[in-house]
């Protein structure tokens, strides 16, 4: 079977993750939350106090921070330094920051 990327866009809260969840149990195949880890990065962004509009001050956090995500019963955990953000990459205030890590290329490629 030839190996196949599987990418749902849409806008927030339209139901993409669950829409890629149900396809990925269905074929059998694994699910990645990009998603989670744009807010993983957002959210060390923000802890670290970085100009959220600067590239070159997320790509500096993506490097000083290691971020792990584990799937756990289908849901992504997300870890920051060892520590369960699962939770709080979820805030509001993440939610409305994240489009900077989204769509900055370099961030993207990484």
């Amino acid at each position: 079977m030839a190996k196949l990327i599987i990418t749902i866009d849409g806008p927030a809260a339209s139901g993409k993750s669950t829409a890629a969840k149900l396809l990925a149990e269905r074929l059998g195949a694994s699910f990645l939350d990009t998603g989670a880890m744009y807010r993983a990065v957002t959210l060390a962004a923000m802890q670290a106090g970085v100009d959220m509009s600067r590239e070159e001050e997320l790509l500096g956090v993506l490097a000083a921070n290691k971020f792990e995500f584990v799937v756990k019963k289908g849901e992504t955990a997300v870890f920051i330094n060892g520590v369960d953000f699962t939770e709080q990459i979820r805030d509001q205030k993440v939610t409305a920051n994240a489009r900077y890590v989204a769509s900055a290329a370099r961030m993207r490629e990484k």
